[in-house]
């Protein structure tokens, strides 16, 4: 989300981790997958940084957590695998059924949510930016 609010300049790790107050070793392993992926472009060098390496309005919330997640599933019967595990449930469960209909349409539902749509709900006001995190130009100052 930070980078689709600058789109204009190279973003740092250390720069979201300050605004966002995220460990940077943890960001840096976020970043790695984003970009192993194809969503940010990442240069490195005195001047380097990343930005989004995809249009912001076609990344939706849904496909990113399906590829950053490794599993999605709630219980282990999710998995076709599973359908010869030792539950006496099993065959008619009627809470799985129910706990799949609800994360597909989780997921449907986030399918319909764009980067552009996170950072730019309502007037003109942003979702994603901190009201105590320093400007780009410096720290806020608060009035006397």
């Amino acid at each position: 989300m930070y980078l689709r609010m600058h789109p204009d300049n190279l973003v740092t790790i250390g720069e979201i981790a300050g605004v966002y107050r995220v460990p940077r070793n943890h960001l840096m392993k976020v970043v790695h997958r984003l970009a192993t992926l194809g969503y940010v472009e990442t240069i490195r060098g005195n001047r380097g940084g990343m930005r989004l390496a995809r249009n912001s309005g076609l990344i939706t919330v849904g496909a990113v957590i399906r590829d950053m997640e490794e599993k999605i599933n709630t219980l282990d019967c999710f998995d076709l695998k599973s359908n010869d595990a030792d539950c006496p449930l099993l065959p008619t469960c009627a809470l799985r059924a129910a706990l799949m209909q609800a994360r597909d349409n989780f997921l449907s539902t986030l399918d319909g949510i764009t980067l552009n749509d996170l950072v730019s709900r309502g007037k003109g006001r942003t979702l994603v930016w901190p009201s105590n995190a320093p400007s780009r130009s410096g720290p806020r100052r608060s009035s006397p």
